[in-house]
């Protein structure tokens, strides 16, 4: 099934689905009516974590993150060629403090080089990013809780200017307006 947390190419083009341990490609065709994508037959296997819950690629597609719920970590992969998921090597993975648990959903934005990390129970947490070295991010002690109508958070993105983040759940999806971009506080 698909869920609010698998990805959409930040240009619109493909479509990733992940399961445990593999993540399924699509091509979207914009000339569509309707809401069957076409499988590419392109996929990846995922080692670094039993149960990945969440996918983003950046923006030029030459990276893609993966977070996972069965260790809690965010895992960085380099895309040779851009936003095709067959491409992918691993690079590093980032270990989130102890008491991240549960991750449901990652939002990766290198150029404010900030990571944030949701719980099933909406807590947003908000890393410095270090691109370079993602073992070597930090988390800033900034958290937020949502307030919405979710009781179970599944996934989370930022607009394009970082002025407003969605977090997706059992209930839909709560927008959240931020004061600085790409910050998860103050709201």
């Amino acid at each position: 099934p698909i869920k609010s947390n698998d990805s959409i190419s930040k240009r619109g083009e493909k479509f990733y689905v992940h399961n445990p341990n593999m993540v399924y490609e699509f091509n979207i065709d914009s000339s569509l009516q309707t809401l069957a994508i076409p499988y590419n037959t392109k996929s990846f296997g995922i080692d670094q974590d039993l149960s990945p819950t969440s996918i983003d690629i950046n923006d030029s597609g030459t990276r893609m993150y993966i977070g996972g719920s069965a260790i809690d970590n965010i895992h960085q992969y380099e895309l040779s060629d851009p936003y095709e998921i067959y491409s992918a090597s691993y690079i590093k993975s980032f270990d989130t403090p102890s008491d991240i648990t549960n991750l449901q959903a990652i939002s990766v934005q290198e150029n404010s080089e900030k990571m944030f990390g949701v719980n099933t129970n909406g807590f947003v947490y908000e890393f410095d990013m270090d691109i370079a070295n993602l073992d070597s991010s930090q988390y800033n002690s900034v958290f937020f809780q949502s307030t919405g109508n979710n009781t179970a958070v599944t996934g989370m993105r930022f607009n394009r200017t970082g002025d407003f983040f969605y977090l997706g759940g059992n209930s839909g999806i709560d927008a959240y307006r931020t004061k600085n971009n790409f910050r998860v506080k103050p709201l």
